[in-house]
């Protein structure tokens, strides 16, 4: 489903509360006892927008999950009504404690170290392995590009954003078809994506700015099928309109792209 709505300047505060409100509709329900005077809680600045606010698995505490979307780190200040007696992190377990964050911390640069050394290994400097030649294979490219950036902003270290743009480079050419999975996007993009107000237009080119699916190992469906038997992972791609399962047009691989282009432009 999509929405669109008419704006001035672009606010990502805005745009993530239109998204949220669209996609987590208000849902009422009949309530008993006497309405609260004040909210249970209060956020500033208003900018941080408060994702979840829910009882722990356990029911023994409540859960707030906040998400800052703007660029620029923002000191959160929380007011109960009433108070609460006990606030402490927890990480996505909801395992409490002050470590939850150096947890958190350090599983990712982990990950994105281990990212890393195989990027460095292959021959087209790209973090994708054989089973990630799925159905968003690029997406699964963009993804990792998007955790070694996230990964930078912990660490610091230039590495990360080096492989990060390794990805981005793989998408923009530099891979087994030399072919730009962008369409209207350096000098070999593809042209037939799985998207019907291109295909249904009388232009030359499909509508600029979108990403492909990519290679498909599982081939799902009948281009793909028809491909030679026995081909690399990687080499599993066709660039026909029909083939949905690998020149398919999705906003979850988009999101992955434009984070990624973002973080190569600072």
């Amino acid at each position: 489903r999509y929405a669109i709505q008419l704006h001035g300047a672009y606010d990502p505060v805005a745009a993530t509360r239109f998204g949220v409100n669209s996609t987590e509709p208000l849902i009422v329900k009949p309530a008993t006892g006497a309405a609260p005077v004040v909210s249970r809680l209060t956020i500033d600045p208003s900018s941080i927008i408060a994702t979840a606010f829910k009882p722990s698995n356990d029911r023994k505490a409540l859960i707030l999950r906040l998400y800052n979307p703007t660029s620029e780190p923002v000191a959160a200040h929380l007011a109960w009504h009433p108070q609460v007696s006990h606030v402490c992190l927890s990480n996505g377990r909801e395992e409490q404690g002050a470590e939850a964050l150096a947890d958190i911390q350090n599983r990712t640069l982990r990950a994105a170290r281990g990212i890393v050394e195989r990027t460095r290994k292959s021959p087209y400097r790209v973090s994708l392995v054989p089973k990630d030649f799925v159905w968003g294979s690029n997406a699964v490219a963009a993804n990792y590009g998007m955790e070694l950036l996230v990964a930078s902003r912990m660490a610091g270290d230039p590495g990360f954003v080096e492989v990060a743009l390794d990805n981005l480079h793989y998408l923009l050419g530099r891979n087994t078809f030399s072919i730009s999975w962008v369409t209207q996007v350096g000098a070999n993009p593809y042209h037939h994506p799985h998207h019907r107000p291109s295909g249904a237009d009388a232009n030359r080119e499909p509508w600029p700015g979108l990403l492909a699916g990519g290679p498909n190992a599982g081939r799902q469906d009948p281009v793909l099928l028809n491909l030679p038997a026995g081909l690399p992972p990687a080499k599993v791609y066709a660039d026909e309109q029909a083939s949905y399962a690998g020149n398919e047009i999705a906003i979850n691989w988009q999101a992955a792209l434009v984070f990624l282009l973002a973080g190569a432009l600072r």
